[in-house]
């Protein structure tokens, strides 16, 4: 029992594999942004955090406690469905630990690497995606998206944005935010 535990924590945190991403930009006259936003807060789950979600994940016995307790961490596309979820909100900030405003100065970075690009193909991941990073976009205090990232794997989930998000990640957005994110 003890070497299925074993196998399936190093599957979880092996199974993860990039497919190369080869997409061609085609230039757009104006940008066209995700969100109308001036303050950004980016929220990163703790490796203390993430150690006890995985193991309660893999468990056989994870009751609806647990899969509601990490559901932020390991939803694809389904949680929050929407801005207004003020639980979201308070999870977010129970389970997230490192809390950071992102400072004005980076306002238009990421507004450019939050906008819709044209590519001429889509790159897919094989692994589920484990959200460590989320960012919350607000408008004058209020909440106007929610992007949740797994570096590791090259998803997202958005929320909130009027254009299309599916090809997010195609024009090395991954790579941007996360040097912006690090410095």
């Amino acid at each position: 029992m003890n070497v299925f535990k074993t196998l399936s924590i190093l599957l979880l945190f092996t199974a993860c594999t990039k497919s190369p991403k080869v997409a061609i930009t085609e230039k757009s006259t104006e940008p066209q942004y995700f969100f109308d936003f001036d303050e950004v807060i980016h929220f990163r789950i703790d490796k203390i955090t993430e150690t006890l979600a995985d193991s309660m994940f893999v468990s056989r016995d994870r009751n609806n406690e647990a899969k509601r307790k990490f559901r932020i961490l390991y939803n694809y596309e389904s949680y929050p469905s929407r801005l207004n979820d003020s639980t979201f909100l308070k999870e977010l900030s129970a389970l997230y630990k490192f809390q950071q405003k992102i400072p004005s100065s980076k306002m238009v970075q990421m507004s450019n690497i939050f906008s819709e690009r044209k590519t001429r193909s889509e790159t897919s991941t094989t692994c589920d995606p484990k959200f460590r990073d989320v960012l919350i976009f607000k408008k004058n205090g209020s909440l106007s998206g929610v992007a949740k990232i797994c570096f590791q794997c090259g998803k997202h989930y958005i929320i909130g944005s009027k254009r299309n998000t599916l090809m997010f990640g195609q024009n090395r957005e991954f790579e941007e935010l996360k040097k912006l994110l690090e410095k």
